[in-house]
């Protein structure tokens, strides 16, 4: 038998509503660059935050969002490996919940409430409660 151990870097996010298997995250390559506005001080791209298909951040305006789904656990791009001399060219592989049930405060919607509206209905396979 082998054990290992490991120290986990991050902190436990409540985000998913309902525990258990029912929802879905797809795999994103992200490139730094492209979500360079979006990331903490550390270099973290948090948790909650929302992205596009194409992983970039979020344009909405009152009656569209490029909305694609929700950013499922903090993930560094600190160290990231790139392909090109350009750190901006390194990238991660996030993953994205498309569908399940989340807190809607875990989320980070649009602080205009009708823009937010617009956002949560692109994301019509997410349920989100309190």
């Amino acid at each position: 038998m082998k054990q290992s151990s490991y120290t986990i870097g991050a902190k436990q996010n409540k985000l998913r509503l309902i525990a258990g298997d029912h929802f879905i995250t797809l795999p994103l390559k992200i490139r730094k660059g492209d979500v360079k506005d979006l990331l903490d001080l550390n270099e973290v791209l948090l948790a909650g935050m929302l992205i596009t298909k194409e992983g970039k951040p979020v344009t909405s305006t009152v009656d569209k969002t490029d909305a694609f789904g929700v950013v499922y656990q903090d993930i560094s791009f600190k160290g990231s490996m790139s392909a090109t001399a350009n750190k901006e060219d390194a990238t991660e592989v996030v993953p994205v919940l498309v569908h399940g049930a989340l807190y809607e405060s875990a989320v980070k919607f649009n602080s205009d409430e009708t823009i937010k509206s617009v956002e949560m209905n692109a994301l019509n396979q997410i349920i989100f409660g309190e």
